[in-house]
């Protein structure tokens, strides 16, 4: 976050005027130390990054709509349990 603030020019207080939060917020997101997701979000949306959104969710293996069309419902598997000794 701090490498795109500095190279669009912004600095923390720039950036949180434009994002509508507090410079604390913006410093604390910087170190590291958390924010809200309502935080992060304006300010990607403030510096017009929110392609860091998509790179951080995962992308699914599998398509939950295939699984709904699918004729057979999944299959859980167990494992068997072993009988115990008397």
């Amino acid at each position: 976050m701090r490498a795109v603030r500095i190279g669009q020019g912004f600095t923390q207080r720039d950036l949180a005027a434009k994002a509508g939060v507090s410079p604390k917020a913006v410093a604390k997101l910087e170190r590291g130390e958390g924010s809200t997701v309502e935080t992060l979000i304006r300010m990607l949306r403030a510096l017009r990054s929110t392609g860091f959104i998509d790179a951080m969710a995962p992308h699914p293996q599998v398509s939950p709509l295939a699984l709904l069309r699918s004729p057979e419902p999944p299959r859980r598997f167990r494992r068997r349990r072993q009988a115990s000794a008397p």
